[in-house]
């Protein structure tokens, strides 16, 4: 994205990985981020209807490449502040994605499988480590009972997301629309084209 004078910019309002636990994702991280989802859907449903047109993909482009300048140190291969949902980000150059992927499987084993981390974060960590053979530590999380966790949720009788504060869990909000994707756009989504 191009500002004022040419100069490169990232998205500076919005709700960032919103009612986090602990660490805090910089809101222009996350912002930005899913402005590049959406113009990459922009570009995938333009192709659905026939339409070659490049300007989405070229935008796309650019914003990867944006978000790897600013957010992406490269001496440590972190992502923003190094919050767990920054390094679940899908954007990452093929030579750092073993690395990232090994930062974040290090950040959720050394908070002893504790989410620390909400919306976005709760959409595509799980996945993310997954995907990069880190299942055993998905697994820990999903199923860890003590709070912050989702077991403890399903320990509590809880049905839908909860707030946490810092010295009692809250039950705010009802079903979280932030929490659900579709099964089809999520996989063209994550899955690379031929």
């Amino acid at each position: 994205m191009t500002g004022e004078r040419g100069t490169k910019v990232t998205i500076t309002v919005g709700l960032g990985d919103w009612v986090y636990y602990n660490t805090q994702t910089p809101s222009n991280f996350t912002s930005t981020c899913y402005y590049y989802l959406i113009i990459l859907l922009m570009h995938r449903f333009s192709k659905i209807r026939g339409n070659e047109e490049t300007t989405y993909k070229n935008k796309t482009e650019k914003l990867k490449e944006l978000i790897n300048e600013k957010y992406l140190n490269r001496q440590i291969v972190l992502y923003a502040n190094g919050s767990q949902t920054a390094q679940a980000v899908a954007l990452v150059p093929d030579e750092f994605v073993e690395k990232v992927a090994a930062n974040l499987n290090r950040a959720v084993v050394e908070n002893h499988y504790s989410l620390d981390f909400r919306l976005p974060g709760s959409k595509y960590l799980p996945r993310m480590l997954s995907n990069y053979g880190y299942v055993e530590t998905a697994c820990q999380m999903a199923t860890k009972e003590m709070a912050p966790s989702w077991g403890y949720w399903i320990k509590q009788g809880f049905t839908t997301a909860i707030i946490y504060t810092e010295t009692v869990v809250e039950v705010k909000g009802g079903a979280h629309r932030f929490l659900f994707e579709p099964k089809k756009l999520d996989r063209q989504i994550l899955e690379p084209e031929p």
